[in-house]
């Protein structure tokens, strides 16, 4: 058994056990699909077949962070049990053959030859009846193949990584090509969905990154709108502010960054916790290990429920870390109604994990 295949076979083992499906709510004939939000500005989601959780594909950068983190190494003899499915792709296309010139390079047939094996039939006609273009023949397709991997992002190891997306709808493979041509192509492929039905499906993210305030970062969603800015003259002891706003207008963050010139002799100098609300609330305070090499504390104050006429029923989450004796930043997570709180709990519980230092 050669290499490619025992990576292939180890990659498909490890994606049946490292990523259970465990959203509930996802109806089963989600699984794999392309979404385009009708009810917003068409915005796209990727609804992995893996965990059944929905990934924005908003920009061509976002487009092709998912392929890459989500995608599944695939060898040539199994992509070529799979049919391709043809579109209007961009790019060069130097012999004219309906085929751009990426697309042939990872198929393996001729960019300046319309017809690879000069039987008298076109390469892209040939592709589209699966039959070989490199040769005599018909290509096969075995369903069970297809089935199984069907809704998944395709990585071709043993070329150069080229990426396919399985479509569930047509059970073809469809080349991603670059960061733009994936995000059109994956587009292409979508179908309508409403805002409630999104909903439905719970949201995670392949991060994008920002840098918090001296060598520390985060990861936030994708589809997320941030404003960042250094609070010049500081206002009282906040030095550096950002806010983020989820696309959904479901929940927002604010993270604050606070420096004093005396030591900071507890976490309750800087409790921002609001008190309008009055609320029931509770508080935990836990140990997380972030660099520098000194112990720090993670107060985490949460709102259970309360009543506003901007934000109805949600939840507000305080987060105080301290990074030195002199400074600490601050994360003020709201969740602006009762029905997001568990899906939008979930995103920032990874949010709060990808916190870490940067040198």
């Amino acid at each position: 058994m050669n290499k490619i295949i025992k990576l292939e076979i180890v990659l498909l083992i490890l994606s049946g056990f490292l990523l259970p499906i465990n959203n509930s709510k996802a109806a089963t004939g989600t699984s794999g699909k392309i979404y385009l939000q009708v009810e917003k500005n068409g915005e796209a989601w990727y609804i992995s077949p893996v965990n059944n959780y929905r990934y924005y594909l908003g920009r061509p950068a976002d487009a092709f962070n998912v392929m890459r983190s989500l995608g599944l190494g695939a060898s040539n003899s199994t992509l070529d049990q799979i049919p391709v499915g043809i579109l209007n792709y961009g790019g060069s296309d130097f012999d004219k053959d309906g085929l751009p010139d990426s697309l042939e390079i990872a198929l393996g047939t001729s960019i300046d030859n319309a017809d690879t094996d000069n039987d008298d039939y076109s390469d892209k006609a040939e592709i589209e009846s699966w039959h070989n273009p490199l040769g005599p023949g018909s290509l096969k397709k075995n369903m069970n193949l297809i089935y199984q991997l069907e809704g998944r992002i395709l990585l071709q190891v043993e070329k150069h990584g080229e990426a396919w997306y399985l479509n569930p709808n047509d059970h073809k493979r469809y080349y991603l090509g670059r960061p733009n041509d994936a995000f059109a192509i994956m587009r292409s492929l979508g179908t309508g969905i409403t805002n409630e039905n999104l909903a439905q499906i719970a949201e995670t993210f392949v991060g994008t990154k920002f840098e918090v305030a001296d060598h520390y970062k985060m990861d936030y969603p994708g589809n997320w709108t941030v404003t960042s800015e250094k609070v010049d003259p500081p206002q009282g002891n906040m030095i550096h502010k950002a806010h983020f706003v989820d696309q959904m207008a479901a929940a927002q963050l604010d993270v604050f960054v606070y420096q004093t010139t005396g030591a900071i002799l507890a976490l309750n100098d800087f409790d921002v916790t609001s008190k309008s609300y009055d609320p029931d609330k509770f508080v935990e305070t836990f140990e997380i290990g972030i660099k520098p090499a000194r112990k720090q504390t993670l107060k985490y104050d949460t709102i259970a429920q309360f009543k506003d006429i901007k934000f109805n029923k949600g939840k507000r989450i305080f987060v105080h870390i301290m990074i030195s004796p002199k400074k600490v930043i601050g994360l003020e997570y709201s969740i602006l109604n009762e029905i997001d709180i568990k899906n939008y709990e979930q995103l920032f519980n990874k949010i709060l994990s990808s916190f870490k230092p940067v040198y």
